[in-house]
């Protein structure tokens, strides 16, 4: 997946009303590897997007960023978090456990965003 990938510095949090915003627990294990099993990366099993795990704001603080201007399929976010992962592990960051993914419509498409909490 051909990926650009930015560092966020988000200095307050950003409330998605009408937007959806996703929170994912990460395996411990998995959430650091250099070779993430995919199926495993997250800390419980999840095929697709789920209710349970919508969340009301994007919190404040570092990020590793990426987006695509489509609508992805589950197996496309999950590649999108695994190259966050490993852009963070080559840059030596201290990445956090979990996974955001915000869905959103923008000029008339939709669009995928996944982020990854990291500690300075």
């Amino acid at each position: 997946m051909d990926l650009e990938i930015l560092h966020l510095h988000l200095s307050s949090p950003i409330d998605v009303p009408g937007e959806e915003l996703y929170y994912y627990p990460l395996n411990e294990t998995q959430g650091l590897s250099f070779e993430p099993q995919a199926e495993f990366l997250f800390a419980s099993p999840i095929t697709e997007k789920r209710e349970e795990d919508r969340c009301g704001c994007l919190p404040q603080g570092l990020y590793l960023f990426a987006q695509k201007r489509e609508a992805l399929d589950w197996d496309s976010i999950i590649e999108m978090a695994v190259e966050l992962q490993l852009e963070g592990l080559w840059q030596r960051l201290k990445l956090q456990g979990g996974l955001y993914l915000r869905l959103l419509y923008e000029d008339g498409s939709m669009v995928t965003q996944v982020f990854r909490p990291y500690e300075a």
